[in-house]
């Protein structure tokens, strides 16, 4: 399962490099764990509440999925080569399909 959603990923992430470029400031930047976090919030505030939530909640999705961290919502090093370049949309768009690729597995009542 951990191979398929990380193949899945790394389509993903090769197909919307292939996105119209937009102006640089609208991508997350940095190197390090911070400078990642930052980018993002700084990127989340010039957003209406509505965009912003759904943003941080796709980042969430993305954090979930690394398969290099050591506890839950850790930034490391996967992650932030999956997110560095990337605006906004892209990361909704890939944790969109990310989620949709996850099957239920909730019990049924």
């Amino acid at each position: 399962m951990k191979f398929r959603v990380r193949l899945l990923v790394l389509g993903i992430l090769a197909v919307s490099s292939a996105c119209t470029p937009t102006a640089q400031d609208n991508r997350i930047q940095g190197d390090s764990p911070a400078a990642i976090m930052g980018s993002i919030m700084m990127l989340r505030d010039r957003m209406s509440e509505e965009e912003g939530d759904e943003f941080i909640s796709a980042v969430r999705t993305l954090k979930m999925v690394v398969t290099d961290k050591v506890r839950p919502g850790d930034t490391t090093p996967q992650f932030i080569s999956m997110v560095r370049g990337r605006t906004p949309y892209e990361v909704v768009q890939t944790a969109k399909t990310i989620r949709a690729s996850i099957p239920d597995i909730r019990p049924r009542r």
